[in-house]
């Protein structure tokens, strides 16, 4: 398992990405690989819940007792909008339309609480 320190930094540097306006438009339908190796929606999941094995991390005592409740609360928040929207970009087999992903509402919502997160 990798330290909390640089878990934290990896799930602050994905909420910076989405908080964003316009950066995974520019991404994912414009191609632009010059921005983030996240260049694909799949790439997305991957490194949040494989890569930084974040459900183990939220898990694990030092998220529990090494965060303060308002930081606990806005990553667990960020993390169950990823993972609402990597089931209904699973449930409706939208891997390949990132349009279709980018205009729907569960989307704002992660962009919402990438913003709230970035607050920190």
């Amino acid at each position: 398992m990798i330290k909390l320190e640089v878990w934290i930094d990896g799930i602050y540097s994905t909420a910076e990405l989405i908080a964003e306006d316009g950066l995974f438009e520019k991404v994912w339908l414009q191609g632009d690989k010059s921005v983030t190796s996240i260049t694909e929606p799949d790439e997305l999941f991957e490194q949040i819940f494989e890569g930084l094995d974040s459900d183990r991390f939220e898990e694990s005592d030092g998220f529990r007792l090494e965060l303060d409740a308002s930081q606990k609360e806005r990553i667990s928040k960020f993390l169950a909008k990823l993972r609402e929207l990597e089931d209904f970009v699973n449930d409706n087999r939208l891997s390949d339309r990132p349009d279709k992903i980018l205009c729907s509402s569960i989307w704002l919502e992660v962009k919402e609480a990438a913003k709230l997160l970035r607050q920190h």
